[in-house]
């Protein structure tokens, strides 16, 4: 039957005779005749009066009768149109400060019908920002970015579509969001990024250090049902860490899935290597006629060591990579670095001669060791890349051109194998015993990660060197990805990768047999940048040393196992002295007696000096040898389930064993790192790692393969994920010396010692905060009352250098939140330096005298360097402190933001000898004497170590535009005159006011070469030194008045100074000498210095020459430069740290006595003193100063 409803359309029509959109609003009366509404076509009547209308509800469709039939009458539905005042931009770039983008839509309907609006999101839009809806209309949307941790650093792009819909139609318009981070400060390792040691607090409902641990599961083991630090019950010490400060169980800030990849690290002692095993016959061959990029990461700790002695040079080269029939059938290539003169080579053998076809030419580090000590001399990463473009083969090292060849040859044959860390092809990876190891092998001291073969030409000029890892992109063969432990192949060939040694004695020659674990997988890579989050990534529970302080127990609840189950977990065993049969890597049992934990265990067991699995279950032990050697020195994922009757371990994805037991296996005593109990030991002798535990009762996992992320807890009865660190570090030490991430020495577990306070700086959201006692006793390793870790330039010597970014050689920020209990006595806060007698040698102090906060620098022999103080400390208030060393010697101290005074340290010894001291400690809330002293009595938290300066610029590698800056600042606008060397060529101006003509004098040659960590869309400009510069059309723009603020900034790479003369960056004037503006390079004196005319009114420190000439890296490295003034103040900016000697406050010179002169770039006005080198992102700002000395304080922990 019709369902009828009357409403009138007689008003509804428009000029053209049709129906409007008005017809369709709910009916109603509206004039004219009426109109039925019918549920279908089907039920309209057979006949009508001519001219009736009908409404069929089901396709909102209107007919008319026109005598013979219904017949349809069209609909007009116009759809909106976007306001002239109301269209959202193509693309926005949102604040890397947090700062909310608002975009304010407005959309118009020809009918005049009300509007809705929405959006939808694509690309990385819900990691970048977090959007919301609202204002007049509903039309305002507020974009508020992300931090760079849940982002990372680099370029990030999502799509906002907005929409306007009348119900009907829908109007919609794409925008492109964009945010840069640069590199965050929390970056690691000084030597290929930033070195940061962060030390957090706790998180959310931490109690005190270690001595609850959190259980994701839905059985959790709670306070009482863990031992950890002594696990035999017989013992007073069976709580965490009680009386065993430099031993026990850690909670650390690693795992399997942290963010910034692993790394292989080579023993020349060991004669550590990694072979690729080929699979096929040709994905391993390097063709001379066909395109191929073989490509890594590679970092040296020593050169010309062979062996274990350290006082000469004993090797000519280091391997790199070698094929196969390099030494054997001729044919092949090997990747050196020659220990001479710290280059690459690139050399070839025919089997019985052979030759270097491409000689390295950029040195990759510039000082030889002299006397080792482990991680005194290291060369950060450097990446290297061989590409066969065409039959020519370029060699690169940090994306700049060492040279180029004719491939003379295939390159391996096709059953070849690839080697790794050494460049003597050995079968079996063993040479015969006798072989001279060291001079022979010329295995490689250091590390590898990220090692690429593509068939292809991936690179065909000058690149950066790539700041996240490398993709296993089309026609890759062979990739050793850095991205996730173990380190594999993960190509779609897969490769078998094998990582082995051999013994040698102090006669250097190989002595022992084939060992397979002399060298280990670090989470060392130059991916340190890559922000680490416990919360996503994980943790490890942490075992330093032997003995019962070294195990780990839980009892019991829901791990009874009477059908299917699945205990899943990781764990790394590095540097162990002896394991014995039954050493256990997990061990689970009933608790009861010797055999106690032998219902499912797996365990290690040792034969000639090579170690296996042992599986136990329900008390059967089966050795497993025929799966090979134990997995040591590397992550290893164990999955072990039943399914059915049937149980099975698995190592890494691969099948350990299989065996048939359906009885009930009571595992409540669950021992991690040993296996035994009331009267049995054996506990493993090493550092253990423990992550990720992971355990289901009555059901299995889907997959035994690795998982590539920190678990969801789902069904499990038990998870440890390690998320839970009382304490972690952004650092990841990589030696075998105890870094924070290792122990921090302390022995308070109870009130009035160490503890974690539910209290943080305003504005902090996730940490908390570490409080001291303000008292204590101890001694060298026990520091009660006080902690102690090591530097970040422990492990760096002032004058190490390399080709790569110089911004963090010799520098140093110390920066924290403090708030002291009381403001009486002297309290030490922060110390950094040598330690027992000497400990006031080399230093950096922080400190309250009473109510006075002091900075203090000591050189050697307690020579005090300088200090600054802040007077009118209070009690029970949160200030935030900031020291910061610049490259050449500068120091500024900073509280709450404000600069409190400034000092330069005169004559720093370049051997490490001095401050930053290479080998001296961190020491937290005491002094670092032989018997502590000074404790603190108050609150730290955020406690920030970062080997570059920091504070109150933090320079970093970013493609300049008119309003963006290489630090936290911002640029307005229209006070950007000049934009070059960043642009599509070398004459091309960038996004700045485009008003002026750049000429090109000579040859400058525009390249893609940039600092480590430099944008894709990096580009640079390489002048010979002889014949090259750029010359910019006259402009009023480049003089600036007496009361003007500017900023005139660069990034540069200089090949060579000019001699005893001078070398120019930039200079204007009228005429050279007289009346001009220049800065430049003095030979005579070895001084940056800026020329106003008629004199140098700036220069950097005497006592900086030899750092900025000889061992200093302005040589070959990149580095910032910015010259700035502000109410009359003066500043040269060195890589983020005032560099000038003394402060110029009222300086009222007119820059550039004309309007119409020609601004030079890479020379000076009359056509000498060239640059040789790059200069890349040259801006010239005029009225802003850009670089302010303030800053404002962190309102989030830094970490994030």
């Amino acid at each position: 039957m019709t369902k009828s409803r009357a409403f009138r359309v007689g008003q509804s029509f428009s000029k053209l005779g049709v129906l409007s959109k008005a017809s369709q609003a709910e009916p109603e009366a509206i004039g004219g005749a009426s109109t039925a509404s019918h549920d279908s076509a089907l039920t309209l009547p057979a006949s009508a009066a001519i001219g009736e209308q009908a409404f069929v509800s089901a396709t909102n469709t209107l007919y008319m009768w026109n005598g013979s039939g219904w017949y349809k009458i069209a609909i007009v539905n116009n759809a909106p149109f976007w306001d002239s005042t109301g269209e959202p931009a193509g693309s926005f770039v949102l604040a890397l400060d947090g700062t909310p983008t608002s975009v304010t839509v407005l959309a118009q309907d020809s009918e005049g019908l009300p509007l809705t609006y929405s959006y939808q999101t694509g690309g990385a839009m819900t990691t970048m920002a977090s959007i919301s809806q609202g204002g007049a209309g509903n039309r305002t949307f507020t974009i508020t970015p992300d931090s760079v941790g849940a982002v990372g650093p680099g370029l990030s792009t999502g799509t906002m579509t907005f929409r306007a819909s009348d119900g009907i139609n829908v109007l919609s318009k794409q925008s492109t969001f964009t945010i840069n981070f640069v590199f965050p400060h929390k970056s690691s390792r000084a030597r290929g990024h930033l070195y940061v040691a962060n030390y957090q607090a706790g998180k959310d409902n931490q109690t005190n250090w270690d001595r609850d641990i959190k259980d994701s599961g839905s059985s959790p083991w709670g306070p009482g049902n863990m031992r950890i630090g002594d696990a035999d019950t017989n013992s007073t010490n069976n709580v965490i860490e009680k009386n065993r400060p430099r031993e026990g169980i850690m909670r650390i800030g690693t795992s399997p899935y942290q963010p910034r990849g692993f790394s292989w690290t080579f023993s020349t002692y060991y004669l550590g290597r990694m072979m690729v095993r080929n699979k096929d016959t040709s994905s391993l061959v390097l063709p001379q006629s066909g395109n191929w990029t073989l490509e890594g990461w590679c970092m040296i700790y020593s050169y010309g060591q062979a062996s274990n002695n350290y006082s000469s040079v004993q090797v000519n080269d280091h391997g790199i990579v070698t094929t196969e029939n390099y030494d054997n059938t001729g044919g092949g290539m090997a990747l050196v670095v020659n220990v001479a003169n710290k280059k690459v080579n690139l050399r070839v053998s025919t089997g019985s001669t052979e030759s270097v076809l491409i000689t390295g030419v950029n040195e990759i580090c510039r000082r030889n060791p002299s006397g080792y000590t482990w991680g005194a001399t290291e060369a950060p990463w450097f990446h290297w890349a061989i590409v066969n473009n065409g039959g020519t083969i370029k060699l690169y090292t940090n994306g700049r051109l060492e040279g180029s060849a004719s491939q003379p040859y295939d390159f391996n044959t096709t059953s070849g194998d690839l080697m790794f860390g050494c460049t003597k092809y050995a079968a079996n990876l063993q040479p015969q015993i006798g072989q001279s190891s060291s001079n022979d092998m010329e295995i490689l001291p250091g590390y590898l990660t990220d090692m690429r073969l593509v068939k292809s030409a991936v690179y065909t000029s000058e690149f950066s060197p790539p700041s996240q890892f490398l993709d296993t992109i089309a026609n890759t063969t062979l990739h050793i990805s850095a991205k996730r432990a173990p380190l594999l192949d993960v190509s779609t060939i897969e490769h078998t990768v094998e990582y082995f040694g051999g013994y040698v004695s102090n006669s250097s020659t190989i002595t022992g047999t084939n060992h397979p674990y002399m060298g280990s997988s670090q989470n060392y890579t130059p991916y340190d940048h890559l922000t680490y989050d416990p919360a996503v990534h994980g943790g490890s529970y942490f075992r330093r040393a032997a003995g019962h302080e070294g195990a780990m127990r839980f009892i019991g609840s829901a791990m009874t196992f009477t059908a299917d189950f699945s205990v899943s977990f990781w764990y790394k065993m590095e540097n162990f002295g002896y394991l014995g049969d039954d050493s256990g890597v997990i061990a689970m049992g009933d608790g009861t007696g010797v055999n106690d934990f032998d219902q499912l265990s797996l365990l290690w067991y040792e034969t000639s000096n090579v170690y296996y699995y042992r599986t136990r279950v329900g008390g059967n032990g089966v050795n497993r040898t025929s799966f090979g050697p134990a997995i040591l020195n590397q992550w290893a994922y164990v999955c072990i389930q039943r399914s059915g009757s049937t149980v099975t371990f698995h190592i890494n994805g691969k099948l350990l064993s299989s065996e048939t037991n359906s009885n009930s296996l009571n595992c409540n005593y669950l021992g991690w790192g040993y296996h035994g109990g009331t009267t049995q030991s054996n506990y493993n002798n090493g550092r253990f790692y423990m992550c990720d535990l992971h355990v289901l009762n009555g059901s299995t996992l889907p997959s035994t393969a690795p998982p590539a992320e920190l678990r969801e807890t789902g069904a499990a009865v038990h998870h440890l994920k390690g998320d839970d660190q009382a304490y972690y570090s952004a650092t990841h030490d990589h030696h075998w010396s105890d870094h924070l991430d290792y122990y921090m020495a302390y022995s308070g577990t109870s009130a009035g010692q160490i503890q974690v306070l539910n209290d943080s700086p305003p504005g902090f959201s996730k940490y908390h905060s570490i409080d001291f006692p303000g008292s204590g006793s101890g001694s060298s390793g026990n520091f009660n009352g006080g902690l102690r870790t090591d530097p970040p330039n422990r492990e760096q010597r002032i004058g190490d250098s390399w080709s790569g970014n110089s911004v963090r050689k010799g520098a140093l920020t110390v920066s924290f939140w403090f708030k002291a209990g009381d403001v009486s006595g002297t309290q030490y806060l922060y110390y950094a330096g040598e330690s027992g007698g000497d400990w006031l040698d080399a230093g950096l102090a922080i400190y309250l005298s009473g109510s006075t906060l002091y900075l203090k620098v000591n050189t050697e022999d307690t020579v005090t360097s300088g200090q600054i103080t802040k007077t009118g400390i209070s009690a029970g208030t949160w200030y935030h402190v900031a020291a910061t060393v610049g490259n050449l010697g500068g120091v500024t101290f900073h509280v709450d933001g404000v600069l409190q005074g400034r000092f330069e340290i005169t004559n720093r010894a370049l051997d490490g000898s001095d401050f930053p001291k290479k080998s001296g400690y961190v020491f937290l809330g005491c002094t670092g004497e032989s018997s502590p002293g000074s404790f603190y009595n108050g609150q730290l938290a955020d406690i920030n170590a970062t080997g570059k300066a920091q504070y109150p610029q933090d320079m970093n590698p970013t493609t300049l535009t008119k309003t963006n800056s290489t630090s936290h600042e911002t640029v307005t606008a229209s006070n950007v005159k000049l934009l070059a060397a960043n642009g599509a060529s070398v004459t091309t101006e960038g996004t700045g006011n485009g008003t002026h003509t750049i000429t090109a004098i000579g040859s400058p040659t525009l390249s893609n070469f940039g600092p480590a960590g430099a944008p894709g869309s990096w580009k640079s400009i390489y002048f010979d030194g002889t014949n090259d510069g750029l010359s910019v059309s006259a402009s009023a723009d480049w003089q600036f008045a007496s009361g003007d603020d500017f900023c005139i900034e660069f990034w540069w790479w200089c090949e060579a100074w000019q001699g005893s003369g001078n070398t120019s960056f930039f200079n204007v004037g009228n005429s050279y000498g007289s009346g001009d503006f220049q800065l430049y390079r003095r030979g005579a004196d070895s001084q940056i210095k800026v020329w106003n005319g008629s004199s140098a009114i700036l220069n950097t420190p005497t006592g900086a020459a030899d750092l900025i000439d000889s061992y200093w890296p302005a040589i070959n490295n990149w580095n910032h430069l910015a010259l700035t003034r502000k109410s009359g103040k003066i500043i040269l900016w060195y890589n983020g740290a005032p560099s000038q000697v003394g402060d110029i406050t009222s300086n009222t010179d007119t820059l550039n006595g004309g309007t119409g002169n020609v601004l030079y770039i890479g020379q000076a006005i009359n056509g000498q003193e060239r640059f040789k080198g790059y200069i890349s992102q040259f801006r010239w700002v005029k009225g802003d100063c850009v670089y302010e000395e303030n800053f404002t304080v962190p309102g989030e922990s830094i970490y994030f």
